[in-house]
């Protein structure tokens, strides 16, 4: 007997994929696109552009706690029709949802910028690729005659510079931006293209024909005297090589001087053109939400609000200290003040009631910390205390007493 084989599963319902795009500003992801997934990467008939906002989707969430389903809730499709546009002729506005920010810009280099394109990068290249077929050819026969890594090396440091320090302006950006708006952040005193640089120079020129030129020959001699010491070889067997010792100071005094020159020289093609293409690409794009305080206050009470579910009397809270943090981010301490009350002798209580709001972020206006407490207050130097029943000063008012006749 055979065992039953399995029935098929039914088949996935078919879906549209998006193109998301991290913004620029505030590194929130959103959706700029949507389409029937293809190998030519060609729009299709349903290619279409999602509505600006989307309607909230009810996934197993219910502002009155007392009223959560028990059964989860799996659908997760939105409360209503999504109206899109597939008009492909027509021009599109890419802000982001969250900040604000205007993305199409950050698009066109994302997806269309051509680093290896840069006049500077190609220029300096081509100067680049003869500067090494010159080393190469004057000095074969010293340096690169039996030495097959020490070629390798050489093409390497030439050529590595060229094609990833370019590619790091991005990382250029960030550690410029950094330096001008978060000076409290602690990082590296030297950007990360001047890093890539120098590894590359350490490792190419330095560490590898050392190990392979001298740290090896060095163990291999140790190796060959402590077996001759064991056998007991007579002295006179040993045979000295001072023209072979001279020849290996000659290699690296060579070595150490066009090794550098070259790589020197394509480093700073490199750093050059990445600071070409970060200065052209940086003035067109928005700057990093934690440039701006007053933007990261508004994103973060955004966000706060739907965090900590602050529905009523959100425009009530007085937000009492806005400062930057060692993270970059901020911290916002904020109170919702109940009315003050009347003491027994008709005085108002110098103490309120109120609810403490402390939030704190980090530098991209991501909550980290949120808290509400329910403390008391000293009450508030000014106030609007007519809507209060009672007195509207804190001078007691005289109670009359009736007249008997």
């Amino acid at each position: 007997m055979f065992p039953p084989v399995l029935p098929s599963f039914p088949q996935p319902p078919q879906t549209l994929a998006t193109r998301q795009l991290e913004c620029v500003r505030c590194h929130e992801i959103f959706t700029i696109a949507e389409d029937l997934p293809n190998h030519f990467g060609n729009r299709t008939q349903d290619w279409r552009v999602p509505q600006d906002q989307y309607p909230a989707t009810p996934l197993r969430y219910n502002k009155n706690r007392e009223q959560v389903s028990v059964i989860p809730e799996f659908r997760t499709e939105p409360a209503k029709q999504i109206q899109t546009d597939n008009d492909p002729t027509l021009r599109y506005h890419l802000n982001c949802p969250r900040c604000g920010a205007d993305n199409r810009n950050w698009l066109f280099v994302s997806t269309r910028l051509r680093i290896h394109h840069e006049p500077t990068l190609l220029i300096g290249g081509a100067i680049t690729f003869i500067l090494l077929l010159l080393v190469i050819f004057s000095s074969w026969s010293t340096l690169f005659e039996g030495r097959t890594l020490a070629l390798i090396c050489l093409v390497l440091a030439a050529a590595l510079p060229l094609f990833f320090i370019p590619n790091q302006w991005g990382g250029l950006r960030n550690f410029q931006m950094v330096s001008r708006f978060l000076p409290m952040v602690p990082q590296p005193r030297i950007p990360p293209t001047l890093q890539t640089a120098v590894t590359l120079y350490i490792g190419l020129i330095l560490v590898l024909p050392a190990v392979r030129y001298a740290v090896l020959p060095a163990a291999q001699n140790t190796a060959a005297a402590l077996q001759q010491a064991i056998s007991q070889t007579e002295r006179d067997d040993v045979v000295e090589k001072p023209s072979a010792n001279r020849g290996e100071a000659e290699f690296w005094e060579d070595w150490l001087f066009l090794g550098t020159v070259v790589s020197v020289f394509s480093s700073w093609v490199a750093l050059i053109a990445v600071g070409a293409i970060f200065g052209r690409v940086n003035n067109q794009l928005p700057r990093p939400i934690y440039a701006n305080t007053s933007n990261m206050v508004r994103v973060v009470l955004w966000e706060a609000k739907r965090a900590l579910e602050i529905d009523v009397n959100f425009h009530q809270i007085q937000w009492m200290m806005t400062r930057r943090n060692e993270q970059g981010g901020i911290d916002m301490v904020g109170y919702f003040r109940d009315p003050p009350e009347f003491s027994a002798n008709g005085h108002l209580e110098e103490q309120v009631r109120v609810q403490k709001y402390t939030i704190s972020t980090d530098r991209w206006c991501v909550i980290t910390d949120a808290k509400i407490e329910d403390t008391k207050e000293q009450r508030p130097a000014k106030g609007d205390y007519n809507f209060l029943f009672g007195p509207k000063s804190e001078t007691p008012v005289p109670i009359s007493r009736r007249k008997k006749y």
